[in-house]
């Protein structure tokens, strides 16, 4: 009994570890197939997202399509470029539009015409003062075309540029350029609009303002200025014992003083028309003695009271009158 029995436990263990192996095969067999099925799958979902990947690299593509957007950009760097970069746009045009605003009505053509025609009291000092506001301008516009092509520079380069200083900076340039463009031309406006509205109202507010003025500077001397009718037009004269003489028969430095109070009278009108406007002269008052130059800074005082008045010189004498003359002057040593 005892020899069959081991007999049997022989027997048994084939049949035990085949069994085993088919059940190790068929876990085996599951486990290949649970596989396959989530390579599938990931295999689906690839293809899925690369399919939006696709479709969204076209949206991107249609969205940016005309920009200067570099391959492989990141789209949110590249879309709040965009942004500012439409921003400066507007404000660009927005100081296009101020400075058109500022020049509107003046025409530079029919102003040459007139000083050809009928002008005959516009003095050598004016000529150069209105061909530097000329030179003034373009080199503003030529300042404010060189800070476009900064800026364009700047929004055309991907990464390594700290865009909101660039776009402060390029900003306040452009705004500078602008603002002294528009002075320019305004400054020339009132130069020139002073002749213009003496010649239109001859006795009329700008013609005695001018006369004011003038007589405070000259004293007694010249007591009345009037706009006398030529052949082609109208001409300013000075009376000097009840006689008219013509500017450009008058000394130097009266024409200078004349030159001098057309502008204030052409200052006044214009800040009563259209409010504040800088006044600046350059070492008009070289010619003037001390009696005529207190005189003339007395002016330029009152004028500072609607705006702001300066004057440069580069005489030492005349700054220390205008301390005498004016109490609250603010001096500015330039070296």
């Amino acid at each position: 009994m005892k020899f069959l029995h081991v007999a049997d436990l022989h027997l048994d263990s084939p049949l035990r570890t085949q069994a085993a192996r088919d059940s190790a095969m068929g876990e085996t067999a599951r486990r290949i197939e649970e596989t396959r099925k989530t390579r599938e799958k990931f295999e689906a979902e690839r293809e899925s997202q690369a399919r939006s990947a696709q479709r969204a690299s076209e949206e991107i593509a249609t969205v940016f399509r005309g920009q200067k957007i570099a391959p492989g950009d990141d789209p949110l760097s590249a879309l709040r470029r965009c942004l500012d970069r439409d921003g400066l746009r507007t404000e660009i045009a927005e100081l296009n539009a101020e400075r058109a605003r500022a020049a509107e009505g003046f025409d530079a053509d029919a102003l040459s015409a007139e000083e050809a025609e009928i002008d005959p009291c516009r003095t050598d000092t004016l000529r150069e003062a209105v061909e530097d506001t000329e030179t003034d301008r373009e080199e503003a516009i030529g300042r404010r075309g060189e800070a476009r092509q900064a800026l364009n520079a700047a929004l055309g380069t991907a990464g390594g540029v700290d865009l909101g200083q660039a776009r402060a900076a390029l900003l306040e340039e452009l705004r500078e350029a602008a603002r002294r463009a528009a002075e320019t031309w305004i400054g020339l406006m009132a130069a020139s609009g002073a002749l213009r509205r003496l010649r239109e109202n001859r006795r009329g507010p700008m013609l005695e303002s001018a006369q004011r003025a003038f007589t405070r500077m000259i004293g007694g001397e010249w007591p009345q200025l009037e706009a006398q009718p030529t052949g082609a037009g109208e001409r300013l004269v000075g009376i000097r014992d009840g006689q008219p003489v013509a500017a450009d028969a008058m000394s130097t430095g009266t024409r200078g003083r004349l030159y001098l109070a057309l502008r204030v009278a052409g200052h006044a009108d214009f800040t009563a028309r259209y409010g504040a406007l800088p006044f600046l002269t350059d070492d008009i008052l070289e010619t003037f003695d001390d009696t005529r130059a207190a005189a003339a800074l007395s002016l330029t005082a009152e004028m500072g009271q609607t705006g702001q008045a300066i004057m440069f010189t580069h005489h030492r004498h005349l700054v220390d009158l205008g301390r005498e003359v004016i109490p609250d002057v603010h001096v500015v040593e330039l070296e």
